[in-house]
């Protein structure tokens, strides 16, 4: 009789065991499936994609990069010559919306840019070349505007000269004015800064469009 109760309870250890077994192995594998998605979720939200990238401001010495996300980072360009190593530019804040401009180049010269932060897939690339020496240097000559009709300040407005192209840009402040100095466009197109006769659109998180509203004190010197 014992031997019989013996025999029966070391059958039952071993089933014990191995249905343990089966249901830690699937706990184990339910586990890692639900930390992997997480992380597939984590990682696609941290991601941002480049969109309408455009260099803005370019002058003999500088440029500005402008473009938008569809998720707020703080953005990094890279840039060198072709034989130089990488120098760093990095953005202010966590936006939407980006303008990030480099100083000190050198004039009439081709430079490599890669953007770099939290994009989705691959580091993007552009070649761009600033303007030739301008001889006939001329005092900043600043002055401001504000936009209407806009809901955030994460936003960029733009101003384009429909003959030559030239395009400037800058962010908007807390009270949505913008600021632009009135001496380079002068000396890039020849021509007064005069907003109402250019092309003037506004790059904000949703889109970048043309209809927008100036406010009756458009333009004023600072």
């Amino acid at each position: 009789m014992n031997e019989e109760l013996k025999s029966d309870n070391s059958l039952q250890v071993p089933q014990f065991s191995r249905s343990y077994r089966i249901v830690a192995l699937v706990i184990i594998l339910a586990t890692a499936l639900l930390v992997s998605l997480i992380g597939v979720i984590i990682y696609t939200d941290s991601q941002a994609s480049v969109i309408d990238l455009e260099p803005t401001n370019i002058t003999d010495s500088a440029l500005t990069l402008v473009w938008r996300s569809d998720t707020p980072y703080i953005p990094q360009v890279l840039y060198k010559l072709a034989d130089q190593n990488w120098q760093v530019d990095e953005g202010a804040q966590a936006r939407y919306t980006h303008h990030v401009t480099i100083r000190n180049l050198n004039p009439d010269t081709k430079y490599k840019f890669k953007l770099k932060g939290k994009l989705s897939g691959r580091e993007l690339l552009a070649n761009i070349t600033t303007k030739p020496l301008i001889a006939q240097l001329k005092a900043p000559d600043p002055a401001y505007g504000n936009i209407d009709g806009l809901e955030d300040n994460d936003a960029i407005v733009k101003f384009t000269d429909p003959e030559t192209k030239v395009t400037l840009s800058s962010t908007l402040s807390q009270s949505f004015t913008y600021t632009t100095d009135t001496s380079s466009w002068e000396l890039l197109t020849g021509k007064k800064f005069i907003p109402s006769e250019l092309i003037a659109s506004v790059v904000n998180p949703e889109r970048s469009y043309s209809d927008i509203k100036f406010s009756a004190d458009t333009f004023k010197p600072l």
